[in-house]
């Protein structure tokens, strides 16, 4: 009998000398393995490395590191300019259609009219109606309170004008009614 050493587990063995030539491991599960998980090159740094035994056949890289290194080496990269704030920004092939650098600049953008700034808004409402203020900007009243409260402004009540106020006078549709 010939002692022999496992290629894969490193345990010695023994085997008849008409076998010996052909034996390069302990048993079949040692063989199996070594068919399965042989050494492989790591395709982004080029280290030799043996794939883990729950690791399946189609292991390219050493380590996670590489992975990703080598994943975001694939990925092609497009510099665009954003068209609210006008500065640089990249983004990967996939996502090319991305007009905007930040969700905040896409929101100035979509928005219909330029709103005004907070100290000025909040000066037009002391001053002003919602309606006078929404014919400023050509938007509805229901926008101006939107920004109000957009911008925490509170938005003073206005008393009705003593001459749109409904009262007892003669002519009054109510009195025709008793009411």
């Amino acid at each position: 009998m010939i002692v022999l050493t496992c290629e894969w587990c490193g345990v010695e063995f023994r085997r008849s000398p008409c076998e010996a030539a052909a034996a390069r491991y302990c048993s079949n599960t040692c063989r199996y393995k070594a068919k399965r998980l042989k050494t492989r090159i790591c395709k982004m740094c080029g280290v030799s490395f043996r794939p883990e035994s729950g690791q399946r056949n189609t292991v390219r890289y050493c380590s996670k590191s590489c992975r990703m290194a080598a994943r975001s080496k694939r990925r092609r990269r497009v510099t665009k300019r954003c068209e609210a704030c006008r500065k640089p920004f990249e983004v990967c092939w996939c996502h090319r259609h991305i007009r905007f650098c930040s969700i905040a600049c896409s929101v100035v953008v979509r928005r219909h009219c330029r709103w005004p700034e907070p100290e000025q808004l909040r000066r037009l409402v002391q001053y002003l109606t919602l309606t006078k203020i929404g014919e400023l900007y050509g938007v509805t009243q229901s926008a101006v309170q939107y920004w109000a409260k957009c911008y925490n402004i509170v938005v003073p009540r206005r008393k009705l004008k003593s001459s749109r106020a409904p009262s007892r006078v003669s002519g009054y549709v109510g009195e025709a009614y008793g009411v």
